[in-house]
């Protein structure tokens, strides 16, 4: 199981469920609930990553803005990497 960003949760105590040293569930108010649920939708950034996606994405724009230099048709990447096309 991967962990889950919960900062933004409250900090109060909440009833949790143990089997064999592992928590097996936790019993949370109704809007800390909802907050969890929207973080699935929002990924969790590490430290430092949020610069590194802004000029990813400026890269990108900056290519597409561009023409596309260098842009592959799908017949020509496949001839490249496999040697025959579909």
């Amino acid at each position: 199981m991967e962990p889950v960003e919960t900062s933004f949760l409250d900090t109060g105590a909440y009833e949790v469920t143990q089997a064999g040293g592992e928590v097996r569930a936790v019993v949370v108010p109704h809007h800390d609930f909802r907050r969890l649920g929207n973080s699935r939708t929002q990924p969790v950034l590490r430290p430092g990553m949020r610069p590194k996606l802004a000029a990813a994405a400026a890269e990108l724009d900056e290519w597409e803005a561009s023409g596309r230099p260098g842009a592959k048709s799908h017949d020509e990447l496949m001839t490249e990497l496999f040697g025959t096309t579909p």
